[in-house]
């Protein structure tokens, strides 16, 4: 697993309790994902570009309409 429960439980601890399961499952969904398409993520510019900032913007709860 890319991301593991201690640093999802960190990131969390950030944003209202009501978006922790919602977060978590995007973070997760996004992880696996990854995973499962590691040779491209470590080999393509492109798609390492595009998947780090659909994770960033999940972390910083651009998807719950939160601007932080």
């Amino acid at each position: 697993m890319l991301i593991n429960q201690e640093k999802i439980d960190e990131i969390l601890i950030h944003f209202d309790p009501q978006y922790h399961k919602l977060l978590q499952y995007q973070i997760l969904v996004i992880s696996r994902m990854i995973e499962e398409n590691s040779l491209k993520y470590q080999h393509s510019e492109d798609f390492k570009k595009a998947i780090n900032i659909m994770l960033n913007d999940i972390v910083n709860g651009k998807y719950l309409g939160m601007d932080l």
